[in-house]
């Protein structure tokens, strides 16, 4: 084979090689400077321009692959539609994900079947205002997920490809999933208004439970004085019922101000549950079945039993209530699988369900809607305030026609320790002491030096925190009752004052509203107002013997 043959050979394999894309091959020309060194030049010529735009295609083709890897994994909620049809053109993944989609799922679907039921219209008005051009951002519109849960977004959008008459081809919509972000709002503003509401009633209770105290003691005392089948007895027994019925009124208004623990009291959630079960059941009309699911693992919650019990009781009664026909309640509870640390108690039952203006205002104070008689509107608020002062959550889901359901989220305990305490004898004889009573209403003061002296303790009383120091300086007292809130010099203050002097002194303090917080190493009985002169003695037994 003659040179120009081996030339042309290999020319023909240069060509090739530039054919098959390998655009980085190149070729010496010889020295003869012929036409095929000639054709040769214009190879290598034309092999670096096809490298250079195969670098740049590859640059643009990974320029576009990353814009569309951020286009379906921004947080926001994309697609484009069909003005005609509102058809989906294409959705990122975030879209399709969030509705419960399959990747590419989205696409083809008619864009107003992802839309609650009544709210078309006002889709439509948002779409067309978008379509047209005219911007802004749209608020409280909502989507269904795959299992039914409403989405709500803040919505926005452009028209793009305009044709040359009418409307635009494809409308780019922009969505913000602000689900969670509301919730979080309705529950700030829930806990501003239950904080304003718990700080009034707290103001409240403080001066009605002190006229409680005086009325339920007074009537105690009184009875106590007349003969077995005095006519006055079933007026003051009309009186205790009264003031039994105000007393628990009161105590409702006073929970919606605890928001903070005021009680290291702990209590096994599961336990609760299984003692509380038939009473639950008892509450329930025979159309309507309970049914609990929970596991055989202690789950220790900072409540006592008898808060978990009102909880049980109330989300149980406001689901029977929901289903005058009959139907279902189920309770649940166990871990939350979303954190470890929390136990999740939840109620669902599939009655009527609340419309969203309703759902908005379920957990304020005297709100219902129930008939007169049939409910004060404080059950929810009272739960609500019960688990925000344990350091937990409650969250209501709702819709019409569908049911409601109650989630209540708490924090999970170690389990505590068992601990065995001395009981010591409490059917000892009586012995007398000397008990200073610190009030800075009289009439309280007396109603509880009257309950103490009538068993033959020895009582002074003094009308305020500064008396009450000049007193014990002078005498030493085996217990100081003081009431918490008093002007000038508070129980809490006086009591530090006397434990500064003594750090063995007995001291019970007594108010209307929640127990004052105590630092660590402080110790101070608590008796709620009101009491009645019996619970008052049995606490003053209990602290001295």
């Amino acid at each position: 084979m003659s040179e120009q043959d081996h030339r042309l050979e290999a020319l023909a394999a240069f060509v090739l090689s530039l054919a098959s894309g390998n655009y980085a091959r190149r070729e010496l020309p010889s020295e003869a400077g012929d036409e095929a060194d000639a054709l040769l030049v214009g190879l290598n010529m034309l092999g670096e321009v096809l490298e250079t735009e195969q670098r740049t295609r590859r640059q643009a083709e990974a320029q576009l692959q990353d814009r569309l890897d951020a286009y379906h994994a921004t947080p926001a909620l994309l697609c484009s539609v069909d003005v005609q049809s509102w058809t989906v053109i294409v959705a990122n993944h975030t879209l399709e994900r969030r509705l419960g989609l399959a990747p590419g799922g989205g696409v083809g679907q008619c864009f107003l079947d992802w839309v609650p039921a009544g709210t078309r219209p006002r889709w439509l008005a948002a779409l067309s205002e978008l379509a047209e051009g005219e911007g802004g951002e749209h608020s409280g519109l909502y989507l269904l997920d795959a299992q039914g849960e409403r989405v709500e977004l803040l919505l926005s959008g452009t028209p793009a490809l305009p044709l040359p008459e009418g409307p635009p081809a494809r409308l780019r919509l922009v969505a913000w999933d602000v689900t969670a972000r509301r919730r979080l709002e309705v529950q700030l503003n829930q806990a501003q208004k239950m904080e304003a509401v718990g700080r009034m009633a707290a103001g409240i209770a403080h001066d009605f439970n002190n006229m409680l105290t005086v009325l339920l003691g007074s009537a105690d005392l009184m009875d106590a004085t007349l003969p077995l089948e005095h006519e006055v007895r079933s007026d003051l027994e009309a009186i205790r019922e009264a003031g039994s019925r105000a007393t628990t009124l009161s105590r409702q208004l006073l929970s919606l101000s605890q928001i903070q623990r005021v009680a290291q009291e702990s209590a096994d959630l599961r336990q609760v549950l299984t003692n509380a079960r038939s009473i639950l059941e008892r509450s329930l009309p025979s159309k309507v079945r309970l049914e609990v699911e929970y596991g055989t693992q202690p789950l220790w919650v900072p409540l006592n039993g008898t808060q978990i019990t009102q909880l049980l009781l109330n989300f149980v009664v406001n689901a029977r209530d929901a289903m005058p026909q009959g139907g279902r309640i189920t309770l649940k509870l166990g871990l939350d699988p979303q954190r470890g640390d929390r136990v999740l108690l939840q109620v669902r039952d599939g009655g009527q369900g609340m419309p969203a203006e309703v759902l908005e205002r379920a957990l304020e104070p005297f709100y219902t809607t129930k008939g007169p008689g049939d409910g004060s509107g404080l059950g929810l608020s009272v739960c609500y305030g019960i688990i925000q002062g344990a350091g937990g959550e409650l969250e209501l889901l709702s819709q019409p026609g569908v049911g409601t359901q109650v989630l209540v989220r708490l924090p999970l305990e170690s389990t505590p320790e068992l601990r065995t305490e001395a009981s010591g004898d409490r059917t000892a004889v009586r012995r007398q002491y000397s008990i200073l009573v610190v009030d800075d209403d009289p009439r309280v003061g007396r109603v509880v030096e009257r309950s103490l002296s009538s068993i033959g303790h020895l009582v002074s009383r003094a009308d305020g925190g500064p008396a009450a120091l000049a007193l014990t300086g002078l005498q030493a007292f085996d217990l100081v009752i003081t009431d918490v809130s008093m002007p000038g010099l508070s129980g809490l203050e006086l009591a530090r004052a006397l434990w500064a002097r003594d750090s063995e002194q007995h001291v019970l303090m007594v108010s209307g509203q929640n127990p004052p917080a105590l630092s660590s190493g402080e110790r101070a009985n608590f008796l709620a107002k009101p009491f009645t002169p019996d619970e008052l003695r049995v606490m003053v037994d209990t602290i001295l013997s």
